[in-house]
């Protein structure tokens, strides 16, 4: 607005989204900074958002938004495209980075965030009729989980310098467990469900060999990215936590990555693995044996066709509940 008043050859603005269907408060608020003819005051934007993301205004609503505001909305530590998830990197005692652009550390305080969990599902009698309600709880405790694997494979880390051969094997038996928890939460809702981006790409097929060929772009898109016969840096470019992918794809990396770190420090050694920051040496992460393995799983997997049941929406409120008793969440 300041650029056309100001006499320049400004004629409107956008926005060009590489990846959509998530944060959907981003998209509600920058397309109203795209046209808003006037300062916009941010807390009194809140407050008119959740009236209509949820139907009315609620306080325990608005002091849960305020906490995410101050973690996983703080740009404390983070730049562009820097938001990565441990769970869907190529597994690693403690991966750096997901794909080429992003890093997995958490830079806020996850107990924290755990908070503003318990408060939205405070309200859930309240709201649970509300469409944008479910998918922002379903979300949230998407986040909690994640955060709890991050946390977790901190721990892993430490545990395997030291050789802790109990707390390896109940950590990497919780690990398993969590993805197997996160999948199922993630099932209540199609936008985070793999069969719905898979059976989207089906319906534009004309044919069974279409189809085939759509079913393998649709798995390269969120998983190799890039080329998936030669060198690659841009694997898990495009990551999801998806219902399915974590299941099918995660945390089967994981499981076979446990076993064979916790087998070779058994017979006295290590597991050989790149962990590396450098975007130009990602590409070596399959010149080792472990990767050499996982790699030919990974292109199993993109050439595994299915045809999946088209997902429905379901309540998310009672497996938020079950989440939040079996992992004290916020205790």
């Amino acid at each position: 607005m300041q650029l056309k008043s100001g006499g320049a050859n400004a004629v409107g603005t956008g926005m060009f989204m590489e990846g959509i269907e998530q944060n959907p408060v981003i998209y509600d608020l920058q397309f109203e900074l795209l046209t808003s003819s006037k300062q916009i005051d941010y807390s009194e934007w809140l407050d008119d958002y959740i009236k209509r993301r949820y139907g009315k205004y609620s306080e325990t609503l608005r002091k849960a938004w305020d906490i995410l505001l101050e973690t996983c909305y703080s740009d404390n530590g983070y730049e562009e495209n820097e938001v990565g998830s441990a769970l869907a990197a190529r597994p690693q005692l403690m991966p750096i980075r997901t794909g080429p652009c992003c890093f997995t550390k958490v830079y806020y305080d996850t107990a924290l965030f755990e908070k503003a969990a318990m408060l939205f599902l405070s309200v859930s009698d309240e709201f649970e009729c509300s469409d944008g309600y479910q998918y922002d709880l379903c979300d949230i405790f998407r986040q909690v989980l994640s955060n709890r694997f991050y946390n977790n494979q901190l721990k892993f880390s430490k545990a395997y310098d030291k050789k802790d051969f109990s707390l390896l094997k109940a950590l990497s038996a919780e690990q398993l467990d969590i993805l197997e928890d996160l999948d199922n939460l993630l099932s209540s809702r199609s936008e985070f469900s793999l069969s719905r981006w898979i059976g989207d790409s089906h319906r534009l097929a004309q044919s069974d060999t279409e189809k085939k060929y759509f079913d393998l772009n649709a798995r390269v898109l969120i998983t190799q990215w890039g080329d998936i016969n030669g060198e690659n840096i841009l694997y898990d470019y495009s990551w999801r936590e998806w219902s399915g992918l974590i299941k099918e794809y995660y945390a089967v990396r994981w499981k076979m990555f446990y076993d064979e770190a916790i087998s070779q420090l058994e017979k006295g050694s290590r597991i050989d693995v790149l962990c590396t920051s450098d975007f130009n040496k990602r590409k070596d992460y399959v010149k080792t044996s472990f990767g050499k393995t996982l790699f030919e799983f990974e292109k199993q997997w993109l050439k595994e066709y299915k045809e999946y049941p088209y997902p429905v929406d379901s309540d998310a409120v009672p497996k938020a509940k079950a989440l939040a008793r079996k992992w004290e969440i916020d205790k």
